[in-house]
């Protein structure tokens, strides 16, 4: 990992089980569920609702999640979160968490949104308040995102580290947490035959800066492209 401070889980995904089931930062173990598919040494297919990752990293108060991928199809994905499914809301068990998520904006225009998931204490009732980039993904491109909750400042921060654009949304009501670890490519409430291809993923426990996100975005960069996976 190009920076490890505060870091707390770093998956790369792809060659086989042994090596996507595995948190890299030390060589933990993660759980897989269901068969994700392993298309070769660069990253690994989550297909539907059934194939996915769940790892025993918790939410923490701030945090920064970072991942590549590729979807394929215009269907919501969860890349990196702790809600059941995209656009969780309605009722406090469900509502608690963060995540990283692709939304289904406008149909058939081949884009999805994309959006920093994360949930806050209102009056002691706990609502949803993303971040939300609307057609910020162009459907089957690879691509480098991350998102950013700062909770002393209520900042929530979503980035296409691709294209360079980075979309807001500011709530200083405290962070409702989830107590479940977090899921890589679960789409758990809608399964769909929708293929999503991981090649990375990565949280931290702090809100990194504009300058360290970057930073890590272009090591990734570096190491996808000799690899022939332009980010």
């Amino acid at each position: 990992p190009p920076n490890t401070t505060n870091l707390l889980y770093w998956g790369m995904y792809g060659k086989d089980v042994a090596f996507t089931a595995k948190n890299h930062k030390d060589g933990s173990e993660v759980a897989t569920i269901g068969t994700p598919i392993y298309p070769n040494t660069n990253y690994a297919t989550f297909k539907g609702g059934t194939n996915y990752l769940k790892t025993p990293v918790l939410q923490t108060p701030s945090l920064t999640l970072i991942a590549v991928f590729k979807i394929d199809s215009e269907v919501a994905f969860n890349l990196l979160s702790v809600f059941n499914g995209t656009g969780q809301g309605g009722s406090p068990s469900l509502v608690r968490g963060a995540g990283l998520e692709l939304r289904v904006g406008t149909a058939s225009d081949g884009k999805l949104d994309l959006v920093a998931n994360r949930s806050v204490n209102v009056n002691g009732t706990d609502t949803v308040s993303p971040a939300t980039m609307a057609a910020g993904y162009n459907a089957g491109e690879w691509c480098a995102v991350a998102m950013t909750v700062n909770n002393a400042t209520g900042l929530c921060k979503v980035y296409n580290l691709t294209k360079n654009t980075v979309g807001t949304n500011t709530n200083t009501n405290p962070v409702s947490l989830n107590t479940v670890g977090f899921a890589v490519g679960s789409q758990r409430t809608s399964p769909t035959t929708n293929d999503g291809n991981v090649a990375m993923a990565a949280i931290y426990s702090d809100s990194k800066t504009d300058t360290e996100i970057n930073d890590i975005y272009v090591k990734m960069k570096q190491y996808y492209s000799k690899r022939g996976i332009a980010i």
